[in-house]
């Protein structure tokens, strides 16, 4: 390759490496040099390079022209600059005015797409004048048919052959077009002529000021003074926009670039010449609009002042056509702010530095209420059209769905105090239903909001987090799964296994057990109302507290919960003011509260009853929920959908008994209990009986509760499970006193297979009992390592330090066993239907979620504890305890021969007497465990281990009841 083409192959290979940044204006730094090359430089070089490489395809000089006119539309930015920080003249302003504000004008011009205005498209205006440089096309069609592509040359002139020179520099387009037509008419005969700009000539212009990239500029003949400025960068906030100076054969001329860029005027747009040069001088004195008008910002002053009407039509107008306010303010001799009010005129004038502020006249609507909540279309509706509550919920089109009628709660302001008001009016009457309407309706005034309920959102009174905040614990949402919880639900028991927990919840029940100390009870929430009281108020922020007048009461941070807020509150600003109003309250019984009992298990099983997210309107109206839970009254018993619904004055128990649902199909239509609770008597509780038919007339007002009976019925409300070697084994519904022979009974009887001895019958009341019972015993346990300890080293003697580290030892182990361990709840009872037809007092009443395993019968006796080699051993009839003992290698030598006992197949446990010579001759059933315990006589420690003989039966019995159900 010639050395000669290497400069061109290197320049593509950096223009092609350089492409993808080209289009962003970046600079590219090259080898070690580090030279900045700007994708404009890039761009020109290329551009002078091409043209000094051959010609078109007519080999013309032309072609390079055109092609240079082409490249040199690419000397700008195609991607507008990135954004700058904000000038000191706009911070000043920002910071006087209290609102963000910008130069205006800047974003216009350093924005424009250059690409997109270098290159002319359709045909040049008759009125663009020709200059050396611009290629002509010229088509002759008639004596002779040709067509030529000249330029115009260094004598203004172009040539066209068979015809004299034409002078065309100076002239306009049209000028040029009309000339060279008569000089064809009067050269040829018949013949037309048709001519056309084909390349644009280049100019030089030099732009210099306040540009972000000075210098010589390369631009089009059609190119403006705005197409120089932008192929400079554009113009710096530092620079005018309203005194550009083009200096153009010696003269100067000022350009005022804001019509163009506001459009507020018809703007001449100056074509450039070669060689004029365009200077932008620094900023000159600006002001400011800020407020309610359509372009705040800062403008800057084509004269010393400016009147507040033509700034307000520079900013575009207020906001709001009719009553705007005017304020200047300004900045006086000695630094200090003065602020004049200028009402709606707009006759004074603003000085440099100075700020408009245009504000629209306060009062709100005239003439209109709001529709908020569970509405068609929320929003403003014209008062006149409706002038009371009534009057709107008539209308067809305004309510949603399952809207909540009997409490519509309307924000008002009192005409005497000013204040805000919340007032419930019962709307029911507007549908035909509650009260008379005289007694119900509210007239509305201009201004007020109408906040209409769904059934959703009335039943978030009886979520989890609205009862857990009114009792004072913590709301739930977003610590449950709630799809863990419907599966747990599909069980019997409704148990999770260890560790089946989310993370929050788990620390929100770590909380409950951290202040059950503070509170002296089980429930340190129930017991002590300044916990309570503290733990809700470590979740408000402490802008929410100061807010709501709460503080945690001087106590430390509760745990991580507290400096996380929970998702109920982050989500929900009513349930925030609940908690600040409980706070606040104390100990005041709310009538929305009661729904769970005070010891609830769900509460410490996460089993949450009812976990719903917070409304919208909830979230919206922060005062709204407190004032629902005021009027709340309580629907429970035998009906659809029992929970809080509230009353806005009274209404029928009826009523409120069908917007709860209506009657279930198990209710007592003859026992519907109404409570009444009378604050005029002073707090007397009335409570009277009726028929669902009577409580019509009875008023049920906000606090009261109403409660629908049962009809009697011997059905219980669950079921049993059967399952092992029975006919039909699953699961069994019962009735009240059906007994274990009677479910036996139903499932078909014992298969021939059966072994009703080892029958394993659970009970989950039994169940809860044992594992509380291994929890306290391990509490009992790790309370008593330290006295033990004591114990021990005030009575032994230098080995004291390994006897108390293996008590400690052994005892840490017991409690993690203890821990770790499941309780069955299996409960000792008679399974053999032969037997309890003749010993009928052996038969146990059956208890909704109990289950009956019956095993098939074993060959086999197990043989645990220490023993050389535990496990179990083929059943021989005759064989005694100690036979199998001395069949599985006797002894260990830590084994208690003393307490030895054995847990029969039906689950009781018996002791083996046994001498020095022999054991007693037990009967030993197959399926028996035969248990040999540890000698605990080294621990020296009796106070402590005095039961745990009695514990380690109840686990070995849990243990080998699990066997006998895992076996079959």
């Amino acid at each position: 390759m010639s050395t000669r083409f290497l400069p061109v192959v290197g320049a593509l290979l950096i223009f092609f490496n350089a492409l993808p940044g080209l289009a962003q204006g970046q600079s590219f730094n090259f080898g070690d040099d580090s030279l900045g090359v700007s994708s404009q430089d890039l761009l020109q070089g290329l551009q002078q390079m091409r043209g000094t490489q051959g010609g078109d395809e007519t080999g013309s000089a032309a072609g390079s022209a055109s092609r240079a006119g082409a490249l040199s539309t690419l000397s700008g930015d195609v991607v507008p600059p990135p954004a700058v920080e904000p000038s000191q003249v706009e911070v000043d302003y920002s910071r006087r005015a209290g609102q963000k504000l910008r130069l205006i004008g800047y974003d216009a011009v350093n924005n424009i797409n250059q690409l997109a205005r270098g290159a002319p498209m359709g045909a040049v205006s008759d009125d663009y004048r020709l200059g050396v440089g611009d290629e002509i096309i010229v088509s002759i069609r008639g004596q002779r048919n040709t067509t030529q592509r000249t330029l115009v040359d260094v004598s203004g002139q172009v040539t066209v052959p068979s015809l004299p020179p034409i002078a065309a520099a100076g002239k306009t387009f049209g000028e040029f077009r009309t000339e060279l037509e008569r000089q064809v008419q009067e050269g040829f005969l018949q013949s037309q002529v048709y001519v056309s700009l084909g390349a644009i000539r280049q100019l030089s212009v030099l732009v210099a000021g306040e540009v972000s990239r000075p210098g010589l500029k390369t631009v089009t003949g059609v190119s403006s003074v705005i197409d120089a400025l932008v192929a400079a960068g554009g113009i710096k906030k530092s620079g005018s926009l309203r005194r550009v100076v083009l200096v153009r054969e010696g003269r100067e001329t000022v350009l005022d670039l804001y019509p163009v860029l506001l459009g507020t005027a018809k703007a001449s747009d100056i074509s450039l010449r070669d060689g004029d040069r365009l200077v932008v001088p620094v900023l000159g004195p600006t002001v400011a609009i800020s407020g309610d008008v359509m372009r705040p910002g800062i403008y800057e002053l084509n004269a010393d002042k400016l009147d507040a009407a033509a700034a307000m039509a520079w900013a575009g107008g207020g906001i709001s056509a009719e009553g705007n306010v005017l304020s200047r303010l300004r900045v006086t001799s000695t630094g200090q702010r003065e602020v004049t009010d200028l009402g709606s005129g707009a006759k004074l004038s603003l000085a440099r530095g100075d700020i408009l502020k245009v504000a629209r006249r306060g009062g709100g609507d005239i003439g209109t209420v709001s529709l908020v909540g569970n509405v068609a279309v929320p929003g403003e509706r014209p008062l006149a059209r409706y002038p009371s509550v009534f009057a709107l919920i008539r209308d067809p089109g305004v309510l949603q769905g399952a809207s909540y009628l009997p409490f519509v709660v309307v924000i008002t302001t009192d005409k005497v105090s000013g204040a805000q008001r919340y007032v419930a009016v019962d709307a029911a009457g507007a549908l035909g239903g509650g009260a008379t309407q005289a007694q119900s309706d509210f007239p509305l005034s201009s201004g007020d909001q109408v906040v209409v309920l769904s059934l959703s959102d009335v039943r978030y009174l009886s979520s989890a987090d609205v009862q857990n905040v009114l009792r004072g614990e913590l709301p739930v949402y977003g610590l449950v799964d709630r799809k863990k919880l419907q599966n747990q639900g599909n069980g019997l028991d409704g148990r999770s296994e260890v560790g089946d927990e989310e993370p929050l919840l788990a620390q929100y029940k770590n909380q409950r057990a951290s202040l059950a100390t503070a509170g002296g009870g089980k429930d340190g929430l129930n017991q002590s109302a300044t916990a309570n009281r503290s733990l809700l108020a470590a979740q408000l922020t402490p802008q929410q507290s100061a807010e709501n007048g709460t503080s945690p009461l001087g106590m430390a941070d509760t745990g991580p919960a507290a400096s996380q807020p929970l998702d109920a509150l982050k989500y929900c600003a009513g349930l925030r003011q609940l908690i600040a109003n409980v706070i606040r309250r104390g100990n005041a019984v709310s009538p929305a509260g009661g729904l769970r009992p005070a010891n609830d298990p769900a509460a410490d099983s996460g089993a949450a009853f009812d976990i719903q997210p917070c409304p919208v309107v909830f979230d919206q109206i922060a005062d709204l929920l407190p004032f629902v839970v005021d009027h709340a009254s309580q629907v429970q018993g035998e009906v659809r959908n029992p929970g809080i619904y509230p009353v806005a004055q009274s209404l029928p128990a009826n009523v409120l008994v069908n917007v709860a649902g209506g009657l279930s199909d198990a209710a007592d239509s003859s026992h519907v209990e109404v409570t009444n609770y009378r604050v005029a008597q002073a707090g007397a509780t009335v409570r009277q009986v009726v028929s669902y038919s009577a409580a019509a007339a009875v008023a049920v007002m906000p606090g009261d509760a109403v409660r629908v009976g049962a009809r009697y019925s011997d059905r219980d409300a669950g079921g049993v499970m059967i399952s092992g070697e029975v006919e039909r084994p699953g699961l069994y519904n019962i009735t009240r006193g059906e007994k274990l022979s009677d479910l036996i009974a139903r499932a078909g009887g014992l298969t021939p297979q059966a072994y009703p001895i080892g029958s394993v019958f659970t009970r989950e009341a039994v169940r809860r009992q044992e594992q509380e019972g291994y929890e306290i015993t391990a509490r009992e346990l790790e309370s008593g390592i330290g006295p033990a300890l004591i114990s021990i080293s005030s009575t032994a003697a230098g080995s004291s330090a390994q006897t108390a580290a293996a008590t400690v030892s052994a005892i840490q182990q017991l409690v993690r066993s203890l821990r770790s361990a499941k309780a069955v709840g299996r409960v000792v009872t008679e399974t053999d239907p032969a037997i309890l037809s003749v010993r009928p007092e052996l038969d146990t009443v059956l208890q909704v979620g109990d289950a009956l395993f019956v095993p098939k019968r074993p060959n086999h006796v197990s043989i645990s504890g220490e023993v050389l080699h535990p496990g179990a051993q083929r059943f021989e009839d005759g064989l005694a305890a100690g036979d199998y003992i001395r069949n599985s290698g006797g002894f260990t030598a830590n084994a208690d021969d003393s307490r030895i006992y054995m847990i029969l197949p039906s689950g009781q446990a018996k002791p083996i007497k046994s001498s020095f010579w022999n054991f007693s001759r037990e009967n030993v059933p197959p399926g028996t465990t035969v248990v040999v315990p540890r000698d605990l006589t080294p621990f020296n420690f009796w106070a402590i281990t005095k039961d745990l003989t009695q514990i380690l039966s109840q686990v070995a019995l849990s243990a080998a009841s699990l066997a006998v159900i895992s076996n079959n």
